[in-house]
This record gives structure tokens, C-alpha cells and sequence, in this order.
């Protein structure tokens, strides 16, 4: 966190602890320029110093106002899929509204007697630095996740396909907790066409973790692609299907991201690219398997997985999404009842032990 405030300059993107920073000084400059302005005028004209008190309180109170609108239209804008947590919304608004109210009080303070202004920004200050360490540290967790853009689970919009039981099923992978009797599972299978959002809901669930607090600390995930997991010892693993795939060890992207043995979830995308094209999901796993410390870590993690695939297995297609629920089940020991395999998919989705969310129609 210190070289948000040096160096920052340096980063491929700015972390949201630097933004938030920066965007409770903004808050305190608003503050305190307005009551600067309004001190030299009232000097200048020699009006009655009650009315500039009086004016600073009406501006604390409408920029509250307006705190409080941008809440009801954030809580309007979400989608309802997903549980919208009021309190963050709240906390949020009272910060900014302090934020403003201290820059206010800084430039009153300085009104009344010139030599207050000094004790006033000390104890802003303070009152900055004890408040800063309430929000940085989820912000700190949620830019170790080296997520590739920000979202939240409450913005991800409902389709037909997007089930309330599916909702119930993330949650509990999200907290660990039994949710309306469903069982927290060791994996999530996301899949569907293209530009239906699997990236983005997966994104959603990894900002979730890392914003959740358990047992005294933020969750610790990491966003992967199967480029940053896997790349081929040799020619691609498209070429050479029977290739061990190597493992990196630790995602490089900007910032300072958790590495592969510290995060708690990994947000495996695109599991299914060119890279690996031409192994099956049965094959991927074989694979892993092959490399006892990947997949030591993989099944000490809670995972996500990303694929494309739309299809049912089949002798057609082998590699369809069925099989790799089939594979990730089996991965984790949970072996699903084969049985079963001509279930709709909705029917195989309901099903433990791994959570399966289908999308197929884009997203707005």
C-alpha cells in the first residue's frame, strides 16, 4: 500500500486502494475549497459569520442528500440475482459524507482563528489514517486476486437459465456455509457461449471471496487463465495432445498478486482454449495428476472453472460440458452416478456434488 501514495505511476493499472484513496481526498478538496471560498467571501463582504455556518451545514446536508440518492440507484441497478449487501453501501456513503464534512470543518476551523487550522488537519489526518485501515484491507485482498476488470455478483443479470438455486449454491462456495440446505462444494462449473458472461460471473464470484471476511481475515483468490496455469513443455499442447503440460508457478500480472499455494479460490478461465484443444477434460485431469504438487494445490483449493463447451458428452463430442463436470467431480472424489447420464441438464445441474450455471443468452 505504500507506493499507492509513491510510484503509483508505474503500475499497469491503478489498484483500488489507490483509487479509493484518492477518491477520499477528492471528497476532503470539495470540503474544504467550498468552505474555503465561502470564508474569503464572508471576509471580503463582512457579512454576518453565522450565515457562513449555517451554510456549511446546508451543504453537508445536501451532499448527504445526494450520498443517499446514488445509494437508492445503486441499489435499484442491481439485478437481484445475486444478494446486494446494504451495509457496504452504507459505510461507503458515511465515509464519503465524513470525508467531505472534515475538509468543511479544516476551513471553518481556519475561519474562526487562523492557528485552529493546524490542530483541525491533525486530527483530520488521524481520523483518515484509523479510517483507512477499515477499508484498505478488503481493497488490498481484492487487488491480490489480479482480477482482469471489477464486478459484483449483485450486477449479474437473471435469465431463465440464471436459477435461484444456482445463486444458493454460489454463496455457499463463497462462505463455506450450508445455504437454504445447500452444501458449500469444492468446485463451480461455468459454461456457455460465448458472450454470455462466464468470464464476467466468474470474475464476480472471485471479488466476492475476496471482499468476504472469515474467521478475522479476507478470502484469497486468483484469477488464471489456462495460459497463465498450464503452458506446453514442448510444441503447443494443441500440436502434441499427449505433451505434460508445465506448471507456472505464480501468475505474473501487475500489482502484487497471491501466489499459487496462498489463495484459498482459483477462477480457472478458459480451461477449454486453444491451448489445451485436442485434450479431452478426462485427459486435462490425467494430466494434473501427473504433476503431484499442481495437483496437491488444485485440490487443497476451491476452484472455478470456465469452459465453453455447450454439448453433452458424447461419442460425437467428448470433450462436451458433461464431461468435464464428470472429470472435475471425479477430480475432487465426488463421483457422480453415471446412471444418471440421461437427466436434462437442468435435472444434472440441481445435482451435488458441483455446481453447473448454464448461460446462453448474452448479457447486456
Amino acid at each position: 500500500m505504500p507506493t499507492d501514495i509513491f510510484g503509483s505511476d508505474v503500475f499497469v493499472h491503478y489498484q483500488s486502494t489507490y483509487v479509493w484513496q484518492a477518491n477520499q481526498v477528492g471528497h476532503f478538496a470539495i470540503g474544504f475549497v467550498l468552505a474555503s471560498l465561502l470564508s474569503w467571501g464572508f471576509v471580503s463582504t463582512g457579512a454576518n459569520e453565522v450565515y457562513y455556518y449555517a451554510l456549511c451545514v446546508v451543504f453537508i446536508l445536501l451532499y448527504a442528500s445526494k450520498e443517499y440518492i446514488d445509494l437508492l440507484i445503486a441499489k435499484k441497478q442491481a439485478r437481484g440475482f445475486f444478494h446486494l449487501d446494504k451495509r457496504e453501501l452504507w459505510y461507503d456513503m458515511a465515509a464519503d459524507t465524513w470525508f467531505v464534512a472534515s475538509g468543511l470543518g479544516v476551513a471553518s476551523a481556519a475561519h474562526a482563528m487562523p492557528w485552529y487550522g493546524l490542530p483541525a488537519a491533525a486530527a483530520a489526518i488521524v481520523a483518515f489514517l484509523r479510517i483507512r485501515k477499515c477499508f484498505l484491507p478488503a481493497k488490498k485482498s481484492l487487488d491480490r486476486a489480479a482480477m482482469p476488470f471489477m464486478f459484483r455478483l449483485c450486477n449479474f443479470p437473471k435469465t431463465k437459465n440464471t436459477k435461484q438455486y444456482n445463486a444458493w449454491r454460489v454463496c455457499a462456495f463463497i462462505t463455506g456455509n450450508t445455504v437454504n440446505e445447500y452444501r458449500p462444494s469444492p468446485a463451480v462449473l461455468i459454461q456457455g457461449y460465448r458472450g454470455t458472461g462466464k468470464t464476467t460471473l466468474a470474475v464476480g464470484i472471485g471479488s466476492e471471496v475476496a471482499l468476504h471476511k472469515q474467521n478475522g481475515r479476507y478470502g484469497r483468490s486468483l484469477y488464471l487463465t489456462a495460459f497463465n496455469l498450464f503452458d506446453s513443455a514442448g510444441p503447443k499442447a494443441s500440436n502434441d495432445p499427449g505433451k505434460l503440460l508445465r506448471w507456472k508457478p505464480r501468475f505474473l500480472g501487475s500489482g502484487d498478486p497471491w501466489r499459487l499455494e496462498e489463495a484459498d479460490v482459483l477462477i480457472i478461465d478458459d480451461v477449454d482454449s486453444d491451448l489445451c484443444a485436442g485434450i479431452t477434460a478426462k485427459k486435462l485431469i490425467e494430466r494434473i495428476r501427473d504433476r503431484p504438487e499442481l495437483c496437491r494445490l488444485l485440490k487443497e483449493k476451491k476452484t472455478v472453472w470456465v469452459t465453453g463447451s455447450t454439448e453433452f458428452q458424447s461419442d460425437n463430442k467428448p470433450n462436451g460440458w458433461s464431461a468435464w463436470l464428470e472429470a472435475i467431480s471425479e477430480f475432487y472424489g465426488c463421483t457422480i452416478d453415471k446412471k444418471q447420464t440421461e437427466e436434462t441438464p437442468e435435472a444434472i445441474m440441481k445435482r451435488e456434488p458441483i455446481p453447473v450455471i448454464w448461460l446462453d443468452q448474452p448479457i447486456e
